[in-house]
C-alpha cells in the first residue's frame, strides 16, 4: 500500500508531523510513505517550495520517520496519474476531517474519479471524539485514523507570528512547530550581495538569522565605506486609514525585515544615486521629501499639501550615522488603500490595527505614539 500526505506545510507543525508519524507506525514491511507538498498553481505560497521541502524533511529526520517527499506541482489526481499511472488502485490517501468534507461535498477538482479510486484515512479534529458525522462517513472506501492530536495544527497562526517579528523566539511560536522546524527557519546565513553587502535574509518568513546583529554592523561599517555623511536629514510617514496604519517591511539592515513607517533621506542637492546610478533631484521641501518617499515605497502617490507635520527626533536612533528626523502624517482614503504595495526600499507593506503593531524597527513605535498623542 502507497500512503500519500499531502498540504502546503507552511511551515510543517506538530499536527502535521503527528498525523505523518501514526500513520508511519501502522506501516506493514512492503507499504510506502510519500509526503506531498503542495505547489500548486492556485495557491501563492510566498515560501518556496524547495524550502518547504527542506524543513519538512528536517521535521521527519528528528522524529525518525521514513518517508518519500515530493514536490506535487499539480492537482492530487493529476499527480497520482503522473506518479503512479492509471491503473495503480493501491493507494490509500491521508487527509484531515475538513478535507474530507470537502472533497465529499465536491469541492475538490477530479474529486469523483479520488473516491472512486483509491482508500482514505480521514484525521477526525482533536474535539470530535473521533466520529465523523452524516453522510461524510458513508463510504467504504474510508476509514478514521484515531489516536491523532491535531492540535497546534494552524500553519496560518503560526506565519501570523512570525510576520509581526522578525526575531521570534521559540516560545513565542513552540505551540505549532517543533523546536528542529524553528532552529531551520531561522537559521544562520552568508547574508551577501553583489558588493558584499549583507543585506539578504534567508527566504522563510522574514526571519533574521540568530546571527543577525554581527551582520548588521558589519554591513554598517561598509555602508560607511561607501561614503556617506555624519550627519544627513531624513522624514518618517504615518500613513493613515481610519484606525489602521501603513507599514513596511525594510529589506537592508539596519533592522532588516523590521516593519517600519515608510520615509527615507531627504535630497538637498540634484545628485546621483549610489544604488541605482540614476539622477535624483533636490527635494523642494521636507514635505515633497515626504511625498516622494511616501511613493516610493508604497506606490501611493498623495498631493505634497496632504502631508502634515508631527514632530522632529535628533536622538541617536540609528546606527549609520547623526540623523535629524521630522515624522510626518498623511490620510489615506479607502480607495487609496487599497492600491497600496511595497516599492523600492521596502520589500512588503501592510496595514495594521493601529493598537496591534508589530514588532518595529528605529524609533518608529515613537513616532506612532507621538502621532496618536498629537
Amino acid at each position: 500500500m502507497k500512503y500519500l500526505i499531502g498540504g502546503a506545510f507552511d511551515p510543517i507543525t506538530h499536527a502535521h508531523e503527528a498525523i505523518i508519524k501514526a500513520v508511519s507506525k501502522k506501516l506493514r514491511k512492503d507499504d510506502q510513505l510519500f509526503v506531498l507538498v503542495s505547489n500548486t498553481d492556485e495557491k501563492n505560497y510566498k515560501t518556496p517550495v524547495d524550502e518547504r521541502i527542506a524543513m519538512v524533511n528536517v521535521a521527519l529526520h528528528a522524529r525518525n520517520i521514513k518517508a518519500e517527499i515530493c514536490k506535487q506541482n499539480v492537482r492530487t489526481y493529476e499527480y497520482i496519474m503522473h506518479a503512479f499511472g492509471p491503473n495503480d488502485k493501491d493507494i490509500t490517501i491521508v487527509i484531515g476531517e475538513d478535507e474530507w468534507k470537502a472533497l465529499v461535498d465536491g469541492k475538490w477538482k477530479f474529486g469523483k474519479q479520488l473516491l472512486n479510486n483509491y482508500q482514505f484515512r480521514v484525521v477526525p479534529r482533536s474535539n470530535s471524539n473521533g466520529v465523523i458525522p452524516g453522510k461524510y462517513a458513508e463510504y467504504e472506501n474510508m476509514k478514521v485514523l484515531l489516536g491523532v492530536n491535531t492540535e497546534g495544527i494552524s500553519s496560518s497562526e503560526a506565519r501570523k507570528i512570525f510576520y509581526r517579528n522578525p526575531e521570534c523566539h521559540y516560545k513565542d511560536v513552540k505551540q505549532y512547530i517543533s523546536k528542529p522546524v524553528f532552529e531551520y527557519i531561522r537559521k544562520e546565513g552568508e547574508l551577501t550581495d553583489d558588493r558584499d553587502m549583507p543585506i539578504k535574509s534567508n527566504s522563510l518568513y522574514d526571519q533574521n538569522p540568530t546571527n543577525y546583529d554581527e551582520l548588521e554592523k558589519q554591513w554598517i561599517e561598509n555602508y560607511k565605506k561607501q561614503g556617506w555623511g555624519k550627519f544627513a536629514n531624513t522624514v518618517d510617514i504615518v500613513g493613515i486609514s481610519g484606525e489602521e496604519v501603513l507599514l513596511i517591511r525594510r529589506k537592508k539592515p539596519p533592522y532588516m525585515n523590521y516593519f517600519c513607517t515608510p520615509g527615507g533621506f531627504f535630497n538637498p542637492v540634484d545628485y546621483i544615486n549610489k544604488e541605482t546610478k540614476l539622477p535624483e533631484k533636490a527635494d523642494a521641501s521636507l514635505e515633497h521629501a515626504a511625498q516622494r518617499e511616501f511613493r516610493e515605497e508604497t506606490s501611493l502617490n498623495l498631493p505634497v499639501e496632504k502631508f502634515i507635520q508631527i514632530k522632529t527626533y535628533s536622538h541617536m536612533f540609528d546606527p549609520r550615522l547623526r540623523i535629524i528626523d521630522t515624522a510626518v502624517s498623511v490620510k489615506v482614503t479607502g480607495k487609496e488603500k487599497k492600491l497600496a504595495k511595497a516599492g523600492d526600499d521596502a520589500k512588503d507593506a501592510a496595514w495594521f490595527n493601529i493598537n496591534e503593531l508589530p514588532k518595529m524597527g528605529f524609533h518608529h513605535e515613537k513616532i506612532i505614539e507621538d502621532y496618536l498623542n498629537k
